[in-house]
């Protein structure tokens, strides 16, 4: 198959797990002009070893992905990702997945949570040949945590955890609050920033 000439184009949300990142993906799919895929870490996860990843929150030594526990001065819970190392090939596949895909003249879509130390600089670094609309996406601390409560497939604590860190020192072409707004409404602003954003991108 011939591989396309143009590169493919990325539209990168990065924010804490429920703060809609899915839900705005799937309307951006649907609105954009053009196809895009929708890929995330949640995508390769599915693909793992049930036994590899340990989500009840207890301190194990998983070669994946898994949460220690404990609680803030105010006693609220905080569970605080960690990251094995086969988790942390992982991390790498997705950008390495990501790279394929885009140099295959496949738009993407990629939803991330950049907590490692430097995670969201490598991904800079390794997008900065193609057209890239980086979009930080937040929510109040309460309606995170109401959303992560009635979702049931989250560990409590984790999204007051990310949500302290995830969009520490990190800089963005957009910032989307999910609190007040709809989806759709984030999503036609998205649409309309992007469109600004590849009138100016050569």
């Amino acid at each position: 198959m011939n591989t396309p000439s143009q590169p493919g184009k990325v539209i990168f949300l990065n924010g804490p797990s429920s703060s809609g990142k899915t839900s705005l993906a799937k309307a951006l799919q649907a609105k954009l002009p053009e196809p895009y895929l929708h890929i995330g870490i949640d995508r390769l996860i599915d693909m793992m070893p049930e036994h590899l990843n340990n989500w009840t929150g207890d301190l194990n030594n998983t070669d994946g992905f898994s949460f220690t526990q404990e609680k803030d001065s105010s006693g609220h819970l905080i569970s605080q990702l960690q990251i094995g190392p086969y988790a942390d090939k992982i991390c790498d596949l997705l950008r390495t997945l990501a790279i394929t895909m885009l140099g295959r003249g496949f738009n993407l879509i990629i939803d991330e949570v950049c907590l490692r130390e430097n995670s969201f600089k490598d991904w800079q670094k390794i997008l900065a040949p193609y057209s890239t609309f980086y979009i930080g996406v937040q929510a109040s601390l309460g309606i995170l945590e109401s959303r992560e409560t009635q979702r049931g497939d989250r560990i409590l604590g984790s999204a007051r955890s990310q949500n302290l860190t995830v969009h520490q020192d990190k800089s963005y072409d957009l910032m989307i609050d999910t609190s007040d707004a709809s989806i759709a409404q984030c999503a036609e602003l998205v649409l309309k920033n992007l469109s600004l954003f590849q009138m100016k991108t050569p």
